[in-house]
């Protein structure tokens, strides 16, 4: 029975977003939520760009950079190339992409002299789409104030993203294996989960495969027929309604203006050498959760003109990684989420999407699909409960206390209020 969401809720979720703006928690922040079919709620306070009133507030027609959000439509673009039989989830990545070949397996991953033997197991394409295959999106050991900042990743934010040239390949694999002879694994391909570059790579790929960039090939194929135009890239139009960055707190509590405090990559188009498939898209909420929308639909055997079969979406749901993988996952996952309990949550993960693989109490159900953006956004999807919601605010550096708060609060609040 489809859920709805009472108005009680909604004025409850609307007081939440424009408390935590009043009271200092966030310079502003959005949700929306839908179920398969229709748009339950979308609420927004705040501003676009801290300390410029010109800007505008956040609304409906906000757009946000969503970052690891983006993971998610290219694993979607690739599986359509697994079921137009271009390849298959066994293929060996290197035949694609020669780099992949004879990776090594570092005994220390994290030292920049550890000492490695050549790997066992090739990666494959599954392991590229799961982010089992042992690559790592490793933090640069030159800043160690900033360790929580994945994109110090030197392949996302190093030489080439700010230098003179345009970024190339060349120049990506080559921060990618840190001076070490062939790519570098933390661990044998298949047998664990990390963080990693999986969904770049699969964009290369898919680059090479279709002869379209990523964005020709999503217009076409994704976004065109859900009547959406997320973006990879950002240019003086798109500027006009994105969200800008807002930089932490001051020791006095105030925020501080965005004013490239940390390295990012680069986003504008004229700029841009290569698009990173894994963090590069741009969206406004409400066009990610029609995304979401469409994928329970494809679930529950109900989609028009679906983008996926329902065998694969529903692939997207099955665990894919040996159950010691839970652990990986849950370090990672816990800087962005607060968790319902003292204890480690059991996670997976399918194609493309983290896994709950128990109930979250007042939150999330067992089967849930969910995953967190660097600049504070986060989105989830519920095959049980028949809802999907996408939050958003610009806040970094990432996984701020207050912005994992107020996430919380609204998903609690959103669950606790659900009618059927």
């Amino acid at each position: 029975m489809p859920v709805s969401l009472p108005q009680k809720t909604k004025d409850q979720l609307d007081t939440l977003l424009s408390e935590a703006v009043k009271e200092g928690k966030v310079p502003g922040a959005s949700l929306v939520v839908g179920s398969p079919d229709t748009e339950l709620y979308f609420g927004a306070s705040g501003v676009k760009s801290l300390g410029d009133p010109s800007a505008g507030n956040i609304d409906r027609n906000s757009i946000f950079w969503v970052c690891s959000h983006t993971k998610l439509v290219v694993t979607i673009a690739f599986l359509q190339l697994i079921e137009a039989g271009k390849l298959t989830y066994d293929t060996p990545a290197a035949e694609l992409l020669p780099e992949l070949a004879d990776p090594i397996v570092l005994d220390t991953p994290l030292s920049p002299k550890s000492t490695y033997s050549k790997a066992k197991n090739p990666i494959l394409v599954r392991h590229l789409l799961n982010h089992s295959s042992g690559m790592y999106a490793l933090v640069d050991e030159k800043r160690p104030d900033e360790l929580n900042v994945v994109y110090t990743s030197a392949a996302y934010v190093g030489e080439g993203p700010h230098g003179k040239e345009r970024y190339s390949r060349a120049e990506f694999y080559r921060l990618v294996k840190r001076g070490f002879p062939a790519v570098p694994l933390a661990f044998e391909p298949g047998t664990n989960w990390s963080y990693s570059y999986g969904c770049d790579l699969l964009g290369f790929i898919l680059e090479d495969l279709t002869g379209q960039t990523i964005q020709e090939y999503c217009d076409e194929h994704l976004f065109a027929p859900l009547n959406i135009r997320p973006t990879f890239y950002i240019d003086s139009e798109i500027e006009k309604n994105l969200v800008q960055l807002t930089y932490r707190r001051r020791s006095d509590g105030a925020f501080e203006k965005w004013a490239d405090q940390l390295s990012i990559p680069e986003r504008r188009k004229d700029k841009m050498g290569i698009t990173l498939g894994a963090i590069a898209m741009h969206s406004t909420l409400s066009e990610y959760l029609a995304i979401l929308q469409h994928l329970l639909l494809i679930k529950e055997n109900r989609a028009k003109n679906p983008i996926l079969t329902h065998e694969t979406v529903s692939r997207m749901f099955e665990s894919s990684l040996p159950p010691a993988s839970s652990k990986a996952l849950f370090q990672f996952t816990s800087m962005g989420e607060i968790y319902p309990k003292d204890s480690e949550v059991e996670l997976n993960f399918g194609l493309g999407i983290c896994l709950a693989m128990e109930d979250w109490d007042g939150k999330k159900k067992k089967g849930s699909g969910f995953w967190y953006g660097w600049a504070g956004t986060y989105y989830f999807l519920d095959p049980q409960t028949g809802i999907a919601a996408v939050y958003g605010t610009h806040l970094v550096p990432t996984f701020d206390p207050e912005v994992k708060e107020l996430w919380d609060r609204l998903e609690r609040t959103l669950y606790a209020g659900l009618q059927e």
